[in-house]
């Protein structure tokens, strides 16, 4: 008889934790559900507000003439900075073993960011493949900084420009980490680089 008793309570206590589990299963697939939900209506409310706040930034620069002025100003000088660069990722990268292909890739790209005058200005565009593999040269660039004044009646820019590169050779021992300091003009109408002049360099050996 008593164990008749215990079979019974054993199978009560299962089926009331069988049922137990399933109400928590079927809670926590509400909850899931709730939550998913939640999180589609934040998103699409942040895209609300996103188009909302666009919107009201293009009208602002519709209806006021500072604000469209400072509009194509920033964009000015963003386009500037990625045009700086590129530039000197162009200008300031050789690989030992460089072959004629790679580097008249590169040179024929310069153009695009700079006159010609402004490329001869920096002295970086006449590198030589003989001359790259013979005092084994690797120059990597690391990164150009412009610090820019505001444009002229013409919407020529000036500013330096500070241009960082690790540098090996033959010529010395390790590497230099390099930093080399220039004057520039830009010109906003062709977007395009027109004058430099190197101010100087320093550097510190790297090992």
């Amino acid at each position: 008889m008593n164990k008749k008793i215990q079979i019974s309570i054993a199978s009560v206590i299962t089926i009331l934790g069988i049922g137990v589990i399933g109400y928590f299963k079927h809670e926590q697939a509400q909850i899931d559900q709730q939550v998913v939900s939640a999180k589609s209506s934040l998103a699409q409310k942040e895209k609300q507000i996103d188009m909302l706040s666009s919107a009201k930034h293009t009208q602002k620069i519709q209806h006021d003439p500072i604000a469209k002025i400072n509009e194509k100003e920033n964009k000015t000088v963003g386009l500037m900075q990625n045009n700086g660069q590129a530039l000197f990722k162009l200008l300031d990268t050789i690989k030992e073993n460089e072959t004629s292909t790679e580097l008249n890739i590169r040179n024929q790209n310069l153009p695009r960011y700079a006159t010609n005058q402004a490329l001869s200005d920096t002295g970086l565009n006449i590198k030589e493949v003989r001359d790259i593999n013979r005092f084994k040269e690797n120059v990597e660039h690391l990164n150009t900084n412009l610090y820019i004044n505001s444009a002229n009646e013409q919407g020529i820019y000036s500013g330096i420009i500070s241009e960082n590169t690790i540098i090996s050779s033959i010529n010395f021992v390790g590497k230099r980490n390099q930093t080399s300091w220039y004057l520039f003009k830009y010109d906003s109408r062709s977007k395009k680089f027109i004058e430099f002049t190197l101010l100087g360099f320093n550097f510190k050996h790297e090992n």
